[in-house]
């Protein structure tokens, strides 16, 4: 949601919510300067874990600005699917999610049972700007105190990049995507350029997986 004015050239987006709730601190210094009204009470959402169980969390970015850096604190995640595409499953502290990405994932309850800790989701200040761009998810183990917020310490990550993950660490795909041999054909595809479309020469290199022959278009925007 945006809806603050940007003290930039760009509007902020006004708070970062994990399944629809997060709530908003109201000392934020935009508040008092755009003269805004503010309420901070939302709840934040509830997660219950079970010690030794296995759980299967599908995220998702849903917003239509900002990049997010999502962590559970002093827990590993298992990325198996990218935008519900089978990986080679690979382990990670930080699972980054471009605009509208999808990810899968294997998180293990291997703390105690009295446990509660924080799942987090940060817009990455380096790719997007936002004014409450930390969102916070409460995760509470089947025996720990409901009626506490956790205290939980927050996964140092890299913030350094506007990227994705490399696929040197995502590894290869569960199938083989072979470069078809000889010269890449070339067409006069429609590239938008500005304001206006002009042709541009492309070449279109072929790829064959499962069987299946594919031609990679690319489209540049300026």
């Amino acid at each position: 949601m945006v809806g603050l004015p940007a003290p930039l050239t760009q509007p902020y987006s006004d708070n970062n919510l994990i399944n629809g709730r997060m709530p908003f601190d109201c000392t934020n210094a935009n508040i008092t300067a755009f003269n805004r009204t503010c309420s901070n009470k939302s709840e934040h959402s509830v997660f219950k874990f079970t010690k030794g169980k296995t759980f299967r969390l599908r995220l998702m970015n849903i917003g239509s600005q900002g990049m997010q850096r999502f962590t559970i604190d002093g827990m590993k995640m298992k990325v198996i699917t990218q935008d519900f595409v089978p990986v080679v499953p690979y382990e990670t502290d930080v699972v980054t999610l471009g605009i509208g990405q999808r990810s899968d994932v294997l998180v293990t309850a291997t703390g105690r049972s009295t446990d509660a800790i924080w799942m987090r989701s940060d817009v990455s200040a380096l790719c997007a700007v936002s004014t409450q761009g930390s969102a916070k998810a409460a995760i509470y183990y089947e025996k720990a105190n409901t009626a506490v917020l956790p205290k939980s310490t927050a996964t140092a990550y890299d913030d350094s990049f506007c990227g994705n993950v490399s696929l040197v660490v995502m590894g290869s795909l569960p199938w083989s995507l072979t470069l078809l041999s000889g010269a890449p054909e070339s067409d006069n595809t429609l590239v938008p350029h500005g304001p206006a479309i002009h042709p541009g020469n492309h070449h279109h290199a072929g790829y064959q997986v499962r069987g299946k022959r594919y031609r990679e278009q690319v489209v540049v925007c300026q």
